[in-house]
């Protein structure tokens, strides 16, 4: 039987290279890289510069895909203006050039990794789910919005189904420059960490083998619907604080916690619309992927 074919756009990322492997088997797999290619056994690779007017334009050559999904990401989205040139290029006019190459490609099926940063943070605990309104404050947040908006109206416009899912904290082994690796690394060299009011944030997060079989799911969905926007995470509500403990046993090091006078974060997400939609879903819990982590190693 004939694979169906699928295209991730931004490959090489953390959750398109992690993809790429667990999806091989079953999907004759695209990746498109910028700067390096990736080496992924059964997979594709084709370069791709989203700055360019008709970044697509040598996989017009190619079979059609029937899957397409949004893994790209800006080489840096610090709230500065020094860099929000580059946010915009890729976040808005990149997923533009996305969903015309898709249209064009008359792909059946895109999927479009959001953030939860596009919720406004509260500053108590509350679950954020589907509804609760949209009000970001960083300049990444405020792009992944507006680029849910123009899925929507390629949506609306098109034969197209459009999935967001808007991610929370994606974590695991082989990860680096993101909150887990660098708490990780200070506890090794035993650096202080500065949590507010010692506790730092309360969120909850998704382990990258959860997030990939999540993917897969929506992948094989056969149901009918043209839009729909899912959070995705584990509802395990963690702090950032015990997150560092668990890191300080099994590394046998005491983290050195230095409390500062800052407002606790909250970012929870409410996943009652994900658990209705699968309720197959088996999540990996903090301990057990932190665990994973020091088993498999780091990037």
């Amino acid at each position: 039987m004939k694979k169906e074919r699928l295209l991730i756009i931004g490959g090489t990322s953390y959750i398109g290279r992690n993809l790429g492997h667990y999806l091989s088997s079953n999907y004759e797999i695209t990746l498109t890289y910028h700067n390096h290619p990736i080496n992924i056994k059964n997979c594709y690779t084709f370069k791709v510069n989203l700055s360019d007017p008709i970044p697509f334009s040598g996989l017009k050559q190619c079979e059609a895909f029937d899957h397409i999904i949004w893994c790209a990401q800006p080489t840096d989205y610090s709230q500065s203006l020094d860099i929000y040139g580059n946010i915009i290029d890729i976040n808005i006019f990149g997923i533009q050039k996305a969903l015309e190459f898709s249209r064009s490609n008359a792909a059946k099926n895109f999927i479009y990794l959001s953030s939860g940063t596009i919720y406004e943070t509260p500053d108590k605990l509350k679950l954020l789910d589907e509804k609760t309104p949209i009000n970001p404050k960083s300049y990444y947040g405020f792009s992944k919005y507006v680029a849910e908006q123009i899925c929507q109206h390629y949506a609306l416009s098109t034969n197209m189904r459009i999935t967001i899912l808007r991610l929370f904290t994606v974590y695991g082994p082989n990860q680096k420059n993101k909150v887990i690796p660098r708490l990780w690394n200070c506890i090794k060299k035993e650096q202080e960490i500065s949590l507010n009011q010692n506790v730092g944030m309360v969120f909850n997060a998704i382990y990258i083998e959860d997030l990939t079989k999540i993917i897969y799911f929506f992948l094989k969905d056969i149901t009918d619907y043209r839009y729909d926007i899912y959070n995705v995470a584990n509802p395990e509500i963690l702090k950032l604080v015990d997150i560092c403990q668990l890191i300080g046993r099994i590394e046998n090091k005491e983290p050195k916690i230095k409390s500062v006078d800052k407002p606790i974060l909250y970012s929870i997400a409410n996943t009652q619309h994900l658990k209705n939609k699968f309720s197959q879903i088996k999540f990996t819990s903090m301990e057990d992927g932190i665990r994973n982590i020091f088993n498999e190693g780091f990037e």
